[in-house]
């Protein structure tokens, strides 16, 4: 009876692989998909991260202006693959996407653009750094290596009526600060809004009397309608995880006037 149960089971062994069919996923995936700048007519190259588990080609579609959309073969390495747009004149908007194509079908990441400058982007050195709801006051930090003056400059709350920063009320020293207190009876010392840490608000600098948005500077905004609306208490501060950084966080214990860096987030 051994015997018989022990050729069985030998049998068993060698059907098996026959119908265990191994299932292979036959589309690609496409990610970080970037671009370097655009600066005069030069060229452009697009990056993007591809993967796959079967043979895969992957095309760079682009539309320059109002010219019909072209597209160029990318090549790769391991999974990044790069693809070059030729230069086009200052001020072209272009489009690209980037279609990553399988037997099974193709995958096409989101629409990516740039605008052909005619120089390089200017690194933005002012800052709303910190706002603490509960005193309304609210911190401008100069990341630069020179003094700013910013008098002429205005600040809207909610894109309300601007408050403009007065003669002698602007001076920033390099890597320094200002503080402006809002809610303010003296329009020569700060604005007469106020900034409400429940009801939210949206705080925006311009570097000009009238606000536009060719000369929006910085702003942060923590609208109640927004996703990312968080309360501010009265004894906390909402600002930049550190001096000028780009991620808005809550602070325990605020530091107005000095640098973010040393204050406790939430």
């Amino acid at each position: 009876m051994k015997r018989y149960i022990v050729a069985a089971l030998a049998a068993l062994a060698v059907l098996l692989p026959s119908c265990v069919k191994d299932e292979t996923y036959p589309y690609a995936s496409v990610s970080k998909v970037s671009n370097t700048d655009a600066v005069g007519p030069v060229d452009v190259t697009v990056t993007a991260t591809v993967s796959a588990l079967v043979p895969v080609t992957v095309k760079l579609f682009y539309t320059a202006g109002t010219a019909s959309e072209a597209s160029v073969d990318m090549t790769g390495s391991g999974e990044t693959f790069t693809g070059v747009i030729p230069g086009q004149p200052v001020g072209t908007v272009v489009k690209y996407h980037v279609v990553a194509t399988t037997s099974a079908g193709s995958m096409s990441s989101a629409e990516g653009t740039y605008t052909v400058a005619d120089k390089p982007a200017e690194p933005q050195t002012l800052f709303i750094n910190e706002v603490n709801c509960g005193t309304k006051q609210f911190e401008i930090y100069n990341a630069s290596s020179k003094d700013v003056d910013i008098a002429g400059y205005s600040f809207t709350k909610d894109d309300g009526d601007p408050w403009v920063v007065p003669a002698g009320k602007g001076n920033i020293p390099a890597k320094g600060f200002i503080v402006y207190t809002a809610k303010n009876p003296d329009l020569n010392e700060g604005p007469s809004f106020g900034i409400s840490g429940t009801k939210g608000f949206k705080l925006c600098m311009y570097s000009s009397e009238t606000p536009s948005a060719e000369t929006l500077v910085d702003m942060i905004d923590n609208s109640k309608d927004l996703d990312t609306f968080m309360t501010v208490e009265d004894s906390e501060t909402i600002g930049r995880k550190t001096d000028g950084a780009a991620e808005i966080v809550l602070f325990s214990e605020g530091t107005i006037g000095s640098s973010n860096n040393n204050g406790t987030i939430k």
